[in-house]
């Protein structure tokens, strides 16, 4: 191998840039440089002062059910979550079809209700929430809603026409009421 810069894909949730071989043909051990990219250039929260909500993101994307964050409610600022994937590397997405798994605790499987879910795509935005001209949201379909003791798991399905439309996926979560609720974990995957 020879000296240079070499692009790898690793497996969710790792946010890499990219890894560096700074030595020649690696025999037992490599030198290697990561350069993390910063959350922000993956998502993107409307209405998030200080960054607030997007410090507590990680906590749903590290595997852990136990590793949960309290969802916005009437009062909070921002009073609900509108989350905008704007990069689907982050999830190993490349299709244009595929699903995402939300789990937390009070958390509905609806769009509308007392604590509603809603995901919709877009195509590339201008800016952080605002989708380029002729690019409606389209919403995703609820496939599967489990609840159990403790934890709800809700499946919801998006398929674009085109991989362009598949740009920005938005999550809305928002609460009617001041009880407490909490996300635990969010997964996407490929649909084949």
């Amino acid at each position: 191998m020879k000296k240079g810069n070499s692009a790898y894909l690793f497996d969710v949730p790792k946010v890499i840039a990219y890894f560096h071989f700074s030595a020649d043909p690696c025999t037992s051990v490599c030198n290697i440089e990561t350069k993390w990219r910063p959350l922000k250039e993956y998502i993107t929260i409307a209405e998030d002062e200080n960054n607030f909500m997007l410090r507590l993101v990680p906590y749903a994307l590290d595997q852990d059910m136990d590793t949960c964050f309290n969802l916005p409610v009437p009062g909070d600022s921002p009073s609900m979550l509108w989350l905008m994937i704007k990069n689907l590397t982050l999830f190993g997405v490349t299709s244009r079809k595929f699903a995402m798994h939300f789990s937390g605790e009070g958390i509905e499987c609806t769009t509308v209700g007392q604590k509603s879910i809603q995901v919709g795509t877009s195509g590339p935005a201008i800016s952080d929430q605002c989708a380029i001209e002729s690019s409606d949201i389209a919403f995703c379909k609820v496939l599967q809603h489990n609840a159990g003791h403790s934890l709800t798991q809700c499946n919801i399905e998006c398929e674009c026409e085109n991989f362009q439309q598949c740009s920005n996926v938005h999550i809305i979560m928002q609460s009617a009421n001041r009880n407490k609720w909490r996300l635990c974990e969010l997964t996407m995957d490929e649909e084949v």
